[in-house]
This record gives C-alpha cells, structure tokens and sequence, in this order.
C-alpha cells in the first residue's frame, strides 16, 4: 500500500507531461527522474518493487495496445482497482540478486530480471490441442465444426472450419511471440539457449532454407509454420556473424551475414549425453553400458493392462449387441417439437415400453382408452405418448396368449434393474488374455414372470423389422446377458427368454447356441 500511495503521487505531480507523452514513456521519464526503483528498493529489500514497477510497464504497453490511451484513463484504472480492493499480478517475491537459482515458468518471470539466464527445452512444441477439438473457437473467426457423416459417424474437415483453425493458430502464435519476447529479455549478462532434439543438423538445415538475402526480417512463411521456439530462433541466429558452424550445417555462406555487434556463442554437441551423466565412460563407445542399460530396461518398461486403458469397463446391457457405436446418446434427426405429435420417432418407440411398464394388464384388457387416460391423469405417460400408442398393436398384445401367462403368474417382475459383472473376453475381443478381469454391465429386464418355479423373460422390441431371424441376430447377447443376470439376482433357473414385437404382434423366442 505505501509502494502503491508513493507511485501514484509521484504520477500525479507528473501529470502535465499526458498531451505528447503515451503512458509507457511517461512512466519511464518518472522512474527516471524521481528514481522511483531505488526508492522501491530501498523500501524492500526483495527487489519485488522495482519489479512490480516494470512489470508496471509491460501492463502500460499492453493498455495502449488496446485500444485505450492517455494517462487519465491508465490513472483511473489503477484507482478503481485500489478502491475495490483488486490488484493487477504482481512480479514475484523474490530479489534477483539472491545468489539462488530459480526454475519458473515464462509467464511467472514476467517483471523479473537475473544475471543468467537459461531458456530450456526451445526444441519443445507449441501446444496446438485446442486447434484438434471438433468444436473450435476463434474471437475473430467464430465457431466452426468438423461436418459428421451421419451414417458412419466418421468426421471430415471443412472451410469454414479451417479458416477458424487458421485464425486460431495466428492468435496462438503471437502469444507464443510475447511470452518469447519476455523470456529472451529477463537476463542482465548472459542468455543460454538450450536446443536438443533426435535430429538437430536437420532441424538447422530446414531452417536454412527459410532463410533469404533480400531482407533483414523473415518472411511470414516460416513464422506460421514453425513447431516452436527453436525454429524461429534457428532461422534468425543463421544469419548472426558468429553462427558459422550453423551456417555450414545448412549450406550458406557469409552473405547472409547480417551486422550485429551482441556476442554470441555456438555450442554443439554431437555426443551421446548419457555418457557424460554416468561419469564413466566405456573406452571404446564413451558410454557407461551398465548405466544405459538400466535406463533402457527403466523406459521399456510397459504397463501390463496397457491395451485395456482404451476399454470402458461398465456398459449397458443394451449397447453389446451394438457394436462399437452406440446411438442411444446421440441427438435425433430432428428435436421433438419440429416433429410430428411433438415425438422424436426414437420417443415414438419408447410409448408402447411406458405404457407395458406402468399398465394395469387386467384393466387394460378390459378398457385399453381407460387405462390409457389413468396413466395420463397419473402423469405415468404425457399426452404426445398417449397419442403415440399404436392401439391396434397394443391390442394384440392385450390379447395374446403371452399376457395370459404373465397374469396367470403370482411373481411377475417389471422393469427390473441389475448389475453384474461379466469376463471382459466375453464382451470384447481380442481379449482372452485378461480373461480374469471384469465388465460391470447395467441394465433394466422390461418383464419376467415366475412360471413352474422357473423364471420366463420379456423383453418388449418396437423395432420395425419385418424378420424373426434379424430380431434374434440383433438382441440375442442383449437378452441373454439378462438372463444371466436374473438367475444370480433372484437365484431362480430362467426356462425361456423371449422377445416381443409389437411391430409382428408375436414373441421370439432366443436361445443360447449350443
């Protein structure tokens, strides 16, 4: 608070210089002439003062390359966020001249200076995930989205897409300029740079390429293509007096010298460095063996259930007889009230299930309408799937032989809920291997009924397929898998599992293969 009181003073008596000054080069002509970073420092040893104040700097220069100007408005800002009790972030608090060393982020340095500094990993790559994602957003360019194929699933590029993509990735790579721009100027006497790589005189000679005579800056070109910091530097340090060791990896001459009087310093190392970390080299290679051994059989090392990482190991009981896409949780063509009757046909389908699991049979027999209209005065079903209900349909399976079973039956069970876990081989193939893991598999039977002390399963199908055969090829694990589940849950036998179409108006019958 008193470092914050003294600097805004110190603006205020120096506020008529506001009409030919911007606020950076005000700032620096106070710091100038009222040695505001002495003061600082002499207020805090740390030297997070004089810090903060050319971090200050930094925010000023970001402030103007925004659009705003004058020192009124930077002079308000920093009033309102002391009143609200708010702060910009500050420089850490650390004195730079502490005879420490420090390992930070680019960001975190931001404010800081320090004799030495080492800039490490500029061989790394700019991080592009956000530029992979289906669904991406640029400020400037929108939202754009890969084009699905709705039979397949499959995903495929588009221009409007790419042209977000392209704008997405200029924003990234002047960010990745600025947080550059800072690292390279926090070092008072010295800057190491660190480039490692698998195939570093390549990555010089691909910047070789890049590089011309006719001009002092590098072409566009090669800024938006590059992976990283390490390139941009590369093409830039080629043309640097004292890089001819680089130079001659990429095949130029000395006319593409540009003057420069900064010195600098080409190391390369062409050696293996795991012989200079074990300390003792072998005579002949200059590798300890025994220590790069060790670190082989370290880094082999493979984790034992590697491939099941892929696998989800809880599914529903419903999505095995699927194959790998499961439409269940994907939207319909069409939201429901773009549809006919204000139903999804996938909805449509679902109407004859609420009503087999909440009717009253014996009623329903009797008076199908009446019982429809209790179930919708109960709020059981809503109106659209009230209309839903293929009457004639539900008629036949009021009348079927089936029903007559199941009211016969003192135990009938509706909707009933489980989970178990199955061998994972039975589920996914290809994995006999881990045949002693499990799949948890969740499910909900429609019906079973107890009939001679053995339990008979339903499951109810809308499907509009016209052939028993496919209904069996389609949901034959599906039932199955419940009739497993309903043999551990209720420790009854299960004699017959069955499905039925209301589409055929008759069950089908599914058998285990022998």
């Amino acid at each position: 608070d008193t470092q914050c009181t003294v600097f805004l003073e110190a603006v205020r008596e120096w506020r008529s210089m506001s009409i030919s000054l911007g606020v950076g080069e005000l700032l620096n002509e106070i710091y100038e002439q009222t040695a505001l970073p002495c003061m600082f420092d002499a207020m805090d040893k740390s030297g997070t003062g004089s810090a903060n104040l050319r971090l200050l700097l930094e925010y000023a220069s970001v402030y103007e390359k925004s659009g705003y100007m004058g020192l009124s408005g930077f002079i308000r800002f920093i009033d309102r966020l002391s009143s609200q009790k708010q702060d910009l972030t500050g420089a850490l608090n650390a004195n730079s001249n502490a005879d420490v060393v420090r390992i930070m982020t680019i960001h975190k340095s931001k404010g800081l200076e320090f004799p030495v500094c080492i800039l490490a990993n500029c061989g790394g790559k700019f991080n592009t995930t956000d530029e992979k994602k289906s669904v991406i957003f640029s400020r400037k360019a929108g939202v754009a989205m890969r084009y699905r194929d709705t039979d397949t699933f499959e995903q495929f590029e588009n221009l409007p897409r790419t042209a977000v993509k392209l704008a997405m990735h200029r924003d990234m790579l002047s960010e990745e300029m600025r947080v550059l721009y800072v690292a390279l100027t926090r070092a008072k006497e010295k800057l190491m740079l660190v480039y490692g790589g698998n195939n570093i005189m390549s990555s010089v000679a691909k910047c070789g390429v890049d590089v011309t005579k006719s001009s002092r800056k590098i072409t566009p070109y090669p800024l938006l293509t590059a992976s990283g910091f390490g390139q941009w530097m590369l093409t830039a340090l080629l043309r640097h007096k004292d890089s001819g060791e680089l130079r001659e990896i990429a095949n130029l001459d000395e006319s593409f010298v540009l003057p420069c009087d900064s010195p600098l310093r080409v190391f390369i190392s062409k050696g293996d460095p795991l012989a200079a970390a074990s300390g003792k080299p072998d005579t002949e290679s200059g590798v300890d063996t025994d220590f790069l051994s060790m670190l082989r059989e370290r880094g082999d090392f493979r984790y034992k259930y590697e491939a099941l990482s892929g696998i989800n190991m809880k599914r529903t009981a419903s999505s095995v007889d699927k194959g790998t896409i499961d439409r269940e949780y994907f939207a319909s063509s069409k939201p429901a009230f773009l549809c006919e009757g204000g139903l999804t046909g996938a909805q449509k389908g679902t109407a004859p299930h609420r009503f087999a699991q909440f009717a009253d049979y014996e009623k329903a027999r009797a008076d199908l309408e009446g019982e429809i209209e209790r179930l919708l005065t109960k709020g059981l079903i809503s109106e659209a799937e009230a209309r839903a209900i293929n009457r004639r349909n539900v008629g036949a399976f009021l009348k079927s032989s089936l029903l007559s079973r199941i009211l016969a039956s003192d135990r009938v069970l509706r909707e009933k809920r489980f989970i178990i876990e199955v061998p994972i081989n039975e589920i996914y193939e290809n994995a006999d291997e881990f045949s002693d893991e499990r799949v948890m598999i969740q499910g909900a039977c429609d019906c079973a009924f107890e009939e001679d002390g053995k339990l008979v399963i339903i499951d109810y199908k809308t499907d509009l397929i016209d052939s028993e055969e496919e209904f069996r090829e389609k949901y034959s694990s599906q039932v199955l898998l419940y009739k497993r589940a309903l043999e551990l849950c209720t420790g009854l036998e299960v004699k017959q599992t069955l499905l039925y179409s209301f589409h055929l108006s008759r069950e089908i019958e599914i058998k285990e293969k022998i």
